[in-house]
């Protein structure tokens, strides 16, 4: 079968529409198109080879996961799922009462206090030291799973802590705001 035989079947393959939709979520139109971007920019051959060795489904999984999970080498990922460190325009007016200095002397003021780590660390029976670092770690990549795969923790503990730093989070800004 061609290249272009293939791409054609696969356009209008359901199984490949539904993958896309359990794996895009709210993003599977875009996750759609990039795919066959990523596709049709293949060689003829990679794409004939793996469709006569029975591996073509496998292999549009795979793409489709690598650009979803991208790790920012991937267009998809830095367009449609990165962090962005700006607020959406609709929010531009939302931003006007946000009191940048306000919230920073509170976040330094919790972040410094070693009260606030020592709370939790005994609660949890853990150093204040290890709270620290792994709230740290918390805060720069926002992803426990990242933690756990870096450091080796184990990642319930990890959700274990983080938690109980969330939620001390709020009871300290509730007595600040109150």
């Amino acid at each position: 079968m061609k290249r272009d035989e293939i791409i054609l079947q696969l356009a209008s393959a359901d199984w490949l529409k539904q993958a896309v939709k359990n794996i895009g979520g709210n993003l599977s139109g875009d996750l759609y198109q990039e795919f066959f971007v990523v596709v049709c920019s293949k060689p003829d051959e990679e794409i004939e080879r793996i469709h006569a060795d029975g591996y073509i489904s496998w292999w549009c999984i795979r793409i489709l996961v690598r650009l979803f999970h991208g790790n920012g080498k991937q267009k998809f990922y830095r367009e449609f799922r990165k962090p962005s460190d700006s607020l959406p325009e609709h929010l531009d007016d939302l931003s006007d009462e946000y009191n940048e200095d306000e919230y920073q002397r509170q976040l330094l003021a919790l972040k410094h206090d070693e009260q606030f780590y020592g709370r939790v660390a005994k609660d949890h029976n853990r150093a204040d030291w290890y709270v620290r670092i792994l709230w740290e770690m918390y805060s720069k990549n926002r992803s426990m799973k990242q933690i756990s795969r870096d450091s080796g923790i184990n990642f319930r503990e990890i959700q274990t802590i983080i938690n109980a730093m969330k939620d001390e989070i709020r009871r300290q800004y509730d007595r600040h705001t109150n």
